[in-house]
């Protein structure tokens, strides 16, 4: 390997561990938050200390998070409460929305265009080394406790979960769900970009069984994203691949039975026991309960799906509360609310004027994925269909303007505004085949 590679490699490692903590850094011994720490740090360098300015495009994504920041700011010195969740979590948004553009753009520096594909993949195997930092947490429980002693102080929720769910670095069980199931919209698009046999029927697909696992022991909100990801997906590498679509998909498919045929017969084998009892007793039938409950019952049955829908979808009585909000996150006991799901808690916490502002961000995000389907078909569309995938799964909990889903949500968002600046066309059309 020449030096000139080694040095470029390097550079790729580096940017991938700040991409890292960017996406999952957590919040050591519970209150030092990695993600806002290293944003910071981006967001001093490329804007202050080398004085790149802050883009048109840019400003205008984050224009209704600095509106919802002034609103969140006023609704909490009106309650004079010491709840602080939606003016710090709007603040840590808009930094961290600053802090992944700017590390985008020195990818861009330093890789030129070769760099807006690699975001995607480096991004990729983030989620797969976060996949397997959470499967050995789930194989061993000590290890788990190491790390939400480290991150979460060991919280309730941590005690809860210790064994048969697992956060990983991150605060949330559904929010980290759905944040993994991204890998399973990007794996069959990198797939259809990668030549070497290696990469596609042991590398990718080994990748995508480790996502899938990790998603099975946080949430189900992930899990049930996956199908629709894994379609569009597929469909893309149509849409690239169109003389070798069979070729690729095929290879992708014998990797997946290969390795799971080598997991059955070995793997299995050397796990601890107490795990394999914990996934086929407790994992399996949390994860695929309408399955189960269909073949006791012959009901497609999901409990907690019910109870949402049935007892945790309501508005405000309060008109004034309806309209402005209170402020409030609801997990304080003095005004604990009895909802999970993300659109009920924003209309109590911020109202409906704080919860268009923080939806319009995602409109944003849209409209811009919109801009580039001509020029990069591709990336628009992975970009509309996550982005539509927060916005459904915010039905089920909070992932609008979540601490590792916003960083994803920002990458794409970066990567549009960079398309659209420079003009880039993502793709070349030869063999009658699409190349990303």
């Amino acid at each position: 390997m020449s030096y000139t590679s080694f040095t470029i490699n390097l550079k790729k490692i580096y940017f991938g561990i700040l991409l890292f903590i960017l996406t999952f850094g957590p919040k050591f011994l519970g209150w030092i938050d990695f993600i806002a720490l290293v944003s910071f740090f981006l967001f001093i360098y490329y804007f202050i200390i080398i004085r790149k300015p802050i883009n048109s495009l840019l400003l205008r994504s984050i224009l209704p998070l600095l509106i919802l920041l002034l609103h969140c700011f006023f609704l909490t010195i009106k309650a004079g409460s010491t709840d602080f969740f939606y003016l710090y979590r709007t603040s840590r948004s808009i930094l961290n929305i600053l802090g992944v553009y700017a590390l985008c753009e020195l990818y861009w520096q330093t890789f030129g265009s070769f760099s807006l594909l690699l975001m995607i993949d480096t991004m990729f195997w983030v989620i797969t080394v976060h996949a397997v930092i959470m499967i050995l947490m789930y194989l061993y429980p000590d290890f788990g406790k190491f790390v939400y002693n480290l991150t979460l102080s060991m919280e309730p929720q941590a005690k809860i979960f210790i064994g048969w769910r697992v956060t990983g670095l991150t605060e949330g069980l559904g929010t980290t769900s759905v944040t993994q199931s991204i890998g399973i919209l990007l794996a069959p698009i990198l797939l259809s970009t990668k030549s070497h046999l290696i990469q596609r029927i042991i590398v990718y697909p080994y990748a995508v069984i480790i996502i899938f696992l990790s998603i099975m022991i946080s949430g189900r909100t992930g899990l049930f994203l996956s199908i629709p990801y894994f379609i569009v997906g597929i469909g893309l590498i149509f849409f690239i691949q169109k003389r070798h679509y069979f070729s690729t998909i095929s290879h992708f498919l014998i990797g997946l039975v290969f390795i799971l045929i080598i997991g059955q017969l070995f793997i299995f084998n050397i796990l601890p026991k107490d795990a394999i009892w914990r996934w086929k007793h407790i994992t399996l039938p949390h994860a695929f309960e309408g399955f189960y409950s269909l073949k006791e019952t012959g009901n497609f049955r999901i409990k907690s799906f019910e109870d949402v829908i049935e007892d945790q979808f309501f508005l405000p009585s309060d008109v004034v509360v309806f309209i402005f909000g209170t402020g409030e996150s609801g997990r304080e006991d003095s005004s604990y609310l009895p909802s999970d799901v993300g659109y009920v808690r924003f209309i109590f916490g911020i109202g409906l004027v704080g919860s268009i502002l923080a939806y319009s961000f995602y409109l944003v995000v849209l409209i811009y994925a919109l801009r580039i389907l001509s020029d990069a078909p591709v990336l628009g569309v992975i970009t509309i269909t996550s982005t539509i995938g927060y916005l459904i799964a915010h039905a089920k909990t909070i992932v609008i303007l979540t601490r590792n889903g916003l960083t994803v949500t920002s990458l794409l968002l970066s990567i549009c505004i960079i398309i659209i600046q420079k003009n880039i066309k993502m793709y070349k059309v030869k063999n009658n085949e699409y190349n990303v």
